[in-house]
């Protein structure tokens, strides 16, 4: 049985009846007299419009966090900027961590990658610089830069390209993940002409690694060793220093805070990679420089002790600073490690001087061997020449010629310019034409640069070849094929430091 509350008699619950109620005009009079809450009509559905203005907005804001902050920071920042806005668009941000990162993964970080990739495409030469985790999780990451001429900006550009997981940190899955990944962005992986890394052997061995691999597939392919990290870790890989010298370096800084301090503990410095031979250098200056308070604040404490007292590192540092001979090893040490700590710096920068950092490479190399001391130390010289010799480019004649693109040697009258044939020309390409390449280089001294440049003729060996790849006259770039070649060479890679600091940055 059925009801009708509007009537209140009882209906019997099928459809001929429920229609015929319906149509009484009992029920109509009394529906006009029922009162019922009218629902108001849906004016937007559920769904707010957003102006153009404050998606602006929104992606200005989350570019910004993406590059100089985290998405944490967004909750307070958003609630900042809507107090300080009132008035204006910033009134109505509705942009919270949530919402921020969500737009830089599914927004921002797609369009970029789109754009990064037709440059690539449009660049005729790019290499690549990887690196992978050192983690003992169960997936391994490979991360990947690149560094190539951008044609868009007119610009050596090195970014980054992205993060691969891999399960097996093998050369053949390394291999497969990263060929995997250009082929899926769209790239032409015979345009790389470079690869640089660390010492890791199964990204650079000579037979079974991610390198041997695409060299098979890239016969001009070249790789470039960190220099600047392999360096400092045959500078912290002494053999023939003595042991006491490593303890005391480890075991001082604890007892000297707490003694400056009042027994306070110091605090623990943020690793930024496992490796701990950039503080090598700053630890020898510290000790030199404090040598006599440390010596009498550890040979105070050592005098104190009774013989029961067990502080075995108290009296050890006691004997090692009371030893001269520690004291003129570090001496001996200090100018060799900082040396080495200069040049790491220069090889991490972005945009130095190829030429100039390999011929500096090489004075160092020179300079240790005409160092003849004590055999103690003569072990210490001996291991690092091996070690600096052993990072040397393994085309290091090739890059040597890099030197005559620079502006002090190419831009030389004819009688004093070095020859065509003494460029990097094994580093050309397949489309290169060298018939064309010797043209253009002969060309260039009929130019009147001091003119052109206004009297500023550029120093810099990319800034040079940058001008040149945008030269016209009469609508005519005169210099792009041997510009292209110049460019393909500076876009070889020097260091891998920019991959590491993107695994520090994540």
């Amino acid at each position: 049985m059925a009801e009708c509350t509007v009537c209140d008699v009882p209906l019997r619950a099928h459809y001929t009846d429920l229609i015929k109620h319906a149509n009484k005009d009992k029920l109509k009079a009394n529906m006009e007299t029922f009162h019922r809450a009218k629902q108001h009509s849906l004016q937007t559905m559920g769904v707010q419009v957003v102006h153009n203005e404050e998606k602006r907005v929104d992606l200005k804001l989350a570019m910004f966090i993406a590059v100089h902050s985290n998405t944490r920071s967004k909750d307070h920042l958003c609630d900042l900027l809507k107090d300080i806005g009132k008035g204006t668009t910033l009134e109505h941000l509705r942009l919270h961590r949530t919402k921020c990162s969500k737009i830089i993964k599914n927004v921002l970080a797609p369009a970029l990658l789109t754009d990064l990739v037709v440059d690539l495409n449009r660049a005729k030469a790019y290499s690549f610089i990887i690196g992978e985790s050192t983690d003992v999780t169960v997936v391994k990451y490979l991360a990947v830069m690149v560094k190539y001429f951008s044609p868009t900006k007119a610009a050596m550009k090195t970014e980054f390209l992205g993060t691969l997981e891999v399960y097996r940190a093998t050369a053949e899955a390394l291999h497969a993940a990263l060929k995997e990944y250009v082929k899926a962005l769209g790239l032409n992986i015979q345009h790389l002409v470079g690869m640089g890394s660390d010492g890791a052997s199964t990204l650079i061995g000579c037979h079974n690694s991610v390198y041997s691999r695409l060299k098979a597939e890239i016969p001009h392919l070249q790789i470039i060793r960190c220099v600047c990290l392999g360096g400092s870790r045959r500078n912290a890989s002494r053999p023939g220093v003595p042991c006491e010298v490593n303890k005391k370096l480890r075991l001082q800084y604890r007892d000297l805070f707490a003694a400056l301090n009042n027994g306070a503990m110091p605090a623990n410095l943020v690793q930024l990679s496992a490796t701990r031979w950039l503080a090598w250098s700053r630890a020898v200056d510290v000790v030199l420089d404090q040598w006599l308070e440390l010596k009498t604040h550890f040979g105070m404490q050592a005098a104190s002790l009774k013989p029961s007292d067990k502080c075995t590192i108290g009296r050890k540092l006691s004997d090692l600073f009371k030893a001269e001979e520690n004291r003129l090893y570090l001496l001996f040490l200090q100018p060799i490690t900082k040396a080495l700590n200069q040049l790491n710096l220069k090889f991490q920068a972005t945009d130095g001087e190829v030429s100039v950092l390999i011929s500096e490479l090489h004075e160092m190399c020179v300079t240790v061997a005409r160092l003849f001391l004590d055999p103690k130390c003569v072990s210490y010289l001996a291991s690092l020449l091996k070690n600096l010799l052993r990072i040397l480019p393994e085309q290091s004649a090739r890059f040597s010629a890099i030197r005559n693109l620079m502006p002090a040697v190419c831009l030389k009258p004819y009688s004093q310019r070095p020859a065509f044939h003494s460029l990097p020309l094994s580093l050309a390409g397949k489309e290169d034409d060298l018939v064309v390449l010797q043209q253009q280089w002969e060309r260039i001294p009929n130019v009147d640069w001091a003119q052109y440049f206004d009297g500023a003729v550029p120093t810099s060996t990319l800034e040079l070849w940058t001008a040149l790849w945008r030269f016209e006259i009469a609508g005519e770039r005169r210099f792009s094929d041997i510009a292209d070649f110049a460019l393909r060479v500076l876009s070889l890679p020097l260091s891998n430091a920019i991959v590491e600091r993107a695994f520090s940055n994540t």
